[in-house]
């Protein structure tokens, strides 16, 4: 999911200040007006998050199927808070109670009634986005206002809640393990690799810390780990790299 630069950037650099790490002779100030602190202690934190994230997902996963439903849906709701946020940035408004009720309801209906229950919430949500969009039509960018709501529902509680499908399968913790795995180690590979050779920037309005170069160290390592990945043995090794390309690309759109 989308979270801005400016957010994520001030926070580990708080937090590598803490440790004593980002001192003032290692921290200048950037062209984005964001510092920029010793690369080693923003990798740290990112294991760090990334091992408690890991470890919260993994006792959920074996708690219960509700337990697992709360953490997703929290997700979602603050991923669509951070993807609205966004966006009204840009000077748009798109209706932030609707999109985030909306893409509740994915991990809602997916937790109730399975696939099928995640079929139909679908078809629901669509229907509701296009009356609004008629009730809304006329207003100022009422176009694009209906929809950026549309698709930051779609976009994070609709694929979010996949999750949900995917820990009913079998050996289900090991799949949601991989993909979580598979999500950090390229985001990780894109940070370090782009701060360390990164030259050309991908989305300098967007995200202006993702490099091309960390995109492309990215989508080489995240395959590769995926495919390492033993446990999940029920997936060919073809099909755990060509799964770790496609994890490596959706969340560096992300």
């Amino acid at each position: 999911m989308i979270f801005s630069t400016d957010v994520a950037g001030m926070g580990a650099w708080r937090t590598c200040e803490q440790w004593g790490v980002g001192s003032a002779e290692s921290t200048v100030e950037s062209r984005e007006g964001l510092p920029t602190v010793d690369y080693i202690c923003m990798l740290r934190y990112r294991i760090i998050s990334g091992i408690i994230g890991i470890a919260l997902v993994l006792s959920l996963l074996r708690w219960g199927r509700v337990p697992f439903f709360a953490l997703i849906s929290l997700v979602t709701v603050l991923g669509l808070n951070e993807f609205y946020r966004v966006v009204r940035r840009n000077g748009l408004r798109p209706n932030m109670v609707l999109g985030t009720v909306v893409g509740f309801s994915f991990s809602l209906a997916a937790l109730l009634r399975g696939e099928r229950g995640l079929e139909l919430a679908l078809i629901i949500a669509l229907v509701i986005f296009f009356f609004w969009y008629l009730l809304v039509l006329g207003k100022s960018q009422a176009t694009l206002n209906c929809s950026y709501t549309a698709f930051g529902s779609l976009y994070v509680g609709f694929f979010l809640s996949y999750l949900i499908l995917i820990r009913d399968l079998e050996n289900d913790w090991l799949l949601v393990v991989l993909v979580l795995v598979a999500t950090w180690v390229s985001d990780s590979a894109a940070y370090v690799i782009g701060k360390l050779f990164g030259r050309t920037k991908m989305a300098p309005q967007l995200s202006p810390g993702k490099t091309w170069e960390g995109a492309l160290a990215a989508l080489i390592l995240t395959p590769l780990a995926s495919a390492g990945f033993v446990y999940a043995s029920e997936l060919s090794v073809l099909s755990r790299i060509v799964l770790g390309l496609i994890i490596s690309t959706a969340a560096q759109i992300g």
